[in-house]
This record gives structure tokens, C-alpha cells and sequence, in this order.
């Protein structure tokens, strides 16, 4: 294991990673911001302060998103709003331009698909070079294949997190899904991810191994799973 990233669904990691690196030198420890309420939503001194301290992926919502409330039979009143009648908020025009412009990762959180690519179609406008369409594969978003080569085609990479298909979430996908989903895609465009951190769940180096087996056994080639897991996400988050 190289390296993995902090996220949190509350706060930026960064000011965590810059305490944890020098006591860890031989990992690569990556920082998230998720713009959900407690962390700032989409305000901009929020992102531009993350942005100077050094974090590595900006998130839009996750458990904040209208989409992911919704889903849930919840209110979307105290949700963070991205978009109206199909078009991105100026907040949200602007988070991106702003991550775009300090070459960090834009994630694209639990936005509904559509959402998601409202935000991969104006990162890839504003000349974003690292774009993260986030667990595609989730119950609660499962991206359409075509929907996710639009993605791909203008740059994004596509995450499949093993979180996805672990029995106590709700409506679990199977890997074989996600097997058929990489090779409609292709590898290329791809990257693995376990989404772990949860008390349930083995560690996240154990989990990215049971990942890896059940997707060969799904009929994923090994080269294309070690594209997936080492050479894709460097490319992702390297500067």
C-alpha cells in the first residue's frame, strides 16, 4: 500500500494528514474536503481555505446532497443545493473553477448521475485535469454505463468502491455489476476503491484485497486490476 485518503463525511482532513505525514513518511497520506452543511457547503472561503492548507480532493455533498436525502425519503430542505432546473448553481460554477485552477481532485460526491455530470461537464470547461466521479456503482446512484463514457470521454475517472457491495448497505450492488460495468468502460478510465472506515468493515487493506480477488474472479484481468489500483489513481492525484 502506497498511500490512501482521508475523508470525513464533517471536517477537512487536511490539518489531520499534515500531523500524520512526517510520523509516516514512507505513505502518501491525501486530504479531502466534502462540502457538506457542517463543513461549509459550498462556500468559497471555506474551499479557498482548504485549498491553502493543502487539500487534495474537494468533494461536493455526500451525506448533504439533496440526491442522497432524497433517496432516502428524506426532505431536501436542509440539503445543499448544486443545481436548478437542470443547471449548476453559481456557488457550485465556482467551487470547481476555483479547485480546477489549484490542479486538485474535484469529486463529484453523492450528486444524483445527472448532477454529476453537470459538474464533470463544466470541470472539463474550465480545463480540470483530475476529476473523480464518485462510487458509481452505489445503490443509491448507480450511474448508467452511457452515462458514466460521457464522463469518462471528457476526463473524469470513474470510481467502484467495494462499500458498495457489502451486505449492510442498503440495496448492495454485486461485483459482478461492477465487472461488467469496468469492461462496458474500460479499466483505463477506472479506478478502486474500498470506501472503508466504517467499525463493520475489515481494514481497508484487507478490503482492497477481497476487492481485487472477487473482481478477478468476476473475469477481471490482473493487469487491468493493478491499472486500476496503483497506476490510475497516481495519475489522479500526482502533482
Amino acid at each position: 500500500m502506497a498511500g490512501f485518503a482521508l475523508k470525513n463525511h464533517q471536517f477537512c482532513t487536511a490539518p489531520v494528514v499534515q500531523v500524520l505525514q512526517p510520523r509516516f513518511p514512507n505513505l502518501r497520506l491525501l486530504s479531502y474536503l466534502v462540502m457538506n452543511n457542517v463543513a461549509g457547503g459550498l462556500g468559497e472561503d471555506t474551499v479557498r481555505l482548504a485549498l491553502a492548507l493543502g487539500v487534495d480532493i474537494v468533494s461536493f455533498p455526500t451525506i448533504d446532497a439533496v440526491h442522497h436525502l432524497v433517496s432516502r425519503g428524506k426532505s431536501p430542505d436542509a440539503g445543499v443545493r448544486i443545481s436548478e432546473e437542470s443547471r449548476l448553481t453559481a456557488e457550485a460554477r465556482r467551487v470547481i473553477e476555483l479547485v480546477a485552477d489549484a490542479d486538485r481532485v474535484i469529486a463529484t460526491g453523492h450528486s444524483s448521475p445527472t448532477e454529476s455530470l453537470l459538474i464533470i461537464r463544466h470541470a472539463a470547461s474550465v480545463g480540470a485535469r483530475r476529476i473523480l466521479f464518485t462510487h458509481v456503482t452505489s445503490g443509491r446512484i448507480s450511474a448508467p454505463v452511457e452515462l458514466q463514457r460521457e464522463a469518462a470521454a471528457l476526463g473524469a475517472v470513474i470510481e467502484h468502491a467495494y462499500e458498495s457491495t457489502r451486505a449492510h448497505v442498503d440495496m448492495p450492488t454485486q461485483v459482478a455489476t461492477i465487472a461488467d460495468q469496468i469492461r462496458a468502460v474500460g479499466s483505463r478510465h477506472c479506478i478502486l476503491t474500498t470506501d472503508f472506515g466504517q467499525v463493520e468493515n475489515p481494514p481497508f487493506t484487507e478490503g482492497l484485497a477481497m476487492f481485487a480477488s472477487e473482481l478477478v474472479d468476476a473475469g477481471v484481468p490482473v493487469d487491468d486490476i493493478r491499472r486500476m489500483i496503483v497506476d490510475q489513481p497516481s495519475r489522479l492525484v500526482d502533482r
